[in-house]
């Protein structure tokens, strides 16, 4: 392949002629766009369950570790990574090889073995890896690494993964700098050490805006590490268990020196009676920073009494204090606004554009939140479609919600500037543009914006214009500021087209494919419309400026 192209991979496009060099020929196969692509391309792969291997040969996994990014969370039909939706279009990496039971997975999904810092695995489902296997096949369920793993790892949901020995999803050995942002735990397993994750031998590990929940191993139920450097900021440990031993966070080097532990929260459920963080201290160390930390359970030391003796490196902790979390029984951490972790984090130790867990800015308000979601106040807007009608009598409306991260109405009041944009539909031609103000307060959460639209009895196709947010104030953030309007086309038009067809945004232009007798129909009825393509593809319709 080219140097920084990029790869299409769609399990659904078996059409195509499965080049990867577009959607529509995309490859079916995520292993085939792994063995042609090189450092710095990116593998976009469309929404669906995608496994190591088609056999039931359990060492295959997925290699990812050539400086390769890789990201799911496509439905398609994109030309911008800023298009996709991780959540609406779920991209699964499956260890489910065998028969509808776990006992025959892959071992291994993912194996990042000797990847650089430009390697990438971002927007995916990584589920129901089995390394139950023996030696180092009983490591890492969902991602394994022997040596030198300086991979990052974002936006993931890393979910139902065992290892009969270490690491329950992830699994890193010596020399290796791994990176963990924006990535959810829960429910991984290990028989031995570290339920999540496992970084053992001359290693380093940061784990940022993540969280732990429901994972247990016999130590460290979230994370055993004996790294060289230790990274854990701004992360949710809840519900992890280790018996015995550590829930949460387990540094098998007697917590040496470059260790800074801040900004997260470690609590638990009712079902276990106490958190357990374990702080083995050696009494000479250096360069540890375990501070702005809400500690809602027990900590437990050796080698200090306790944890005011590191001095000014554990500051503004939060001893024996819910966090007040949204809803944990129902898998919801936001912060309350009322949590005694809202603004009350260690800003230095945060970039400017930083986002946390799930999308929103990482500082908001007097300084960051404590754990892995931020509290603040958020703008959207919502898409409309109305039928065109015959006369100028009509109005689009678009809906503006304010709401904080909790869904709730603001206190203070919040301004927002508003106007129309073209695509392909036109100002003053099909609609007539707009621009102003909005205003919420405490008792207006929502506001709506009215768009006339100018109607007509002459058939055309579908066409769309935009609503853009901009300049809010009462420091609100604008979270979705642009809008899409379809103005649907109610008129007759020939026997076989459909009104509602697609439109590509990033070209403004609208597609259909008519059938070959359709096609002087089509230019008789609507004559200024200029068709591309042969007999049975897709034809691109442009209207003129001019009516």
């Amino acid at each position: 392949m080219e140097e920084d192209s990029i790869i299409y991979v769609d399990a659904d496009a078996t059409d195509g002629e499965e080049t990867g060099e577009s959607w529509a020929d995309a490859y079916t196969d995520l292993q085939d766009a792994l063995e042609v692509a090189g450092a710095s391309d990116q593998i976009w792969v469309a929404e669906g369950t995608y496994v190591p291997t088609s056999t039931i040969d359990r060492e295959i996994s997925f290699v990812i570790n050539n400086g390769v990014q890789v990201y799911g969370g496509f439905v398609g039909n994109e030309v911008a990574l800023s298009q996709r939706d991780i959540v609406e279009n779920e991209t699964i990496l499956s260890g489910n090889i065998g028969t509808d039971t776990q006992a025959d997975n892959s071992y291994h999904i993912i194996n990042i073995d000797g990847s650089p810092s430009g390697t990438l695995i971002d927007g995916f489902t990584i589920t129901e890896g089995q390394a139950d296997g023996s030696g180092r096949l009983s490591d890492g369920g969902a991602i394994f690494a022997r040596t030198s793993a300086s991979a990052t790892l974002s936006n993931l949901l890393i979910e139902d993964n065992f290892a009969a020995d270490n690491g329950g999803a992830i699994y890193v050995e010596g020399g290796s700098d791994l990176a963990i942002d924006s990535v959810v735990f829960n429910n991984n397993s290990a028989s031995g050490d570290g339920g999540a994750v496992y970084v053992f031998a001359g290693s380093s590990l940061e784990v940022t805006n993540s969280l732990f929940f429901q994972n247990q191993a016999v130590n460290g139920g979230a994370i055993y590490t004996s790294t060289e450097a230790l990274n854990i900021i701004g992360n949710t440990f809840y519900d992890n268990d280790a018996g015995a031993n550590s829930d949460d966070i387990n540094d098998a080097t007697g917590f040496a020196n470059n260790r800074t532990i801040s900004n997260n929260i470690f609590a638990d459920s009712e079902r276990i009676t106490s958190t357990k963080v374990f702080f083995d201290i050696r009494e000479d160390n250096t360069g540890i920073d375990i501070s702005n930390n809400i500690f809602a359970g027990e900590i437990e030391f050796r080698r200090i009494d306790n944890i005011s003796d590191l001095g000014e490196s554990a500051e503004d902790n939060i001893f024996d204090e819910e966090p007040l979390f949204v809803d944990s029984d129902e898998g919801d951490f936001r912060l309350r606004r009322n949590s005694p972790g809202v603004d009350e984090g260690n800003e230095d130790l945060i970039d400017e554009d930083d986002t946390d867990l799930v999308g929103n800015p990482r500082i908001y308000g007097d300084t960051v939140d404590i754990g892995a979601y931020e509290y603040g106040l958020y703008l959207d807007i919502e898409d409309a479609r109305l039928l065109e009608g015959d006369e100028e009598n009509r109005r689009m409306r678009f809906d503006v919600t304010l709401s904080d991260s909790l869904d709730l109405a603001p206190n203070d009041e919040v301004t927002v500037r508003y106007t129309t944009v073209d695509r392909n539909a036109k100002d003053e031609q099909d609609y007539t543009g707009v621009e102003g103000t909005l205003t919420f307060d405490a008792d207006t959460d929502t506001q709506s914006i009215f768009v006339p639209i100018i109607g007509d009895t002459r058939p055309e196709v579908s066409e769309s214009f935009s609503v853009n947010l901009s300049r809010p104030t009462g420091g609100a953030v604008i979270n979705d500021g642009q809008a899409q309007g379809t103005i649907v086309n109610d008129d007759q038009l020939p026997v076989g087209v459909e009104s509602d067809r697609f439109f590509a945004p990033e070209v403004d232009a609208s597609f259909y494919t008519p059938t070959a007798a359709e096609r002087a129909e089509i230019l008789a009825i609507i004559p200024e419309l200029e068709l591309a393509g042969a007999d049975g593809l897709a034809f691109l319709f442009e209207p003129t400026p001019a009516r």
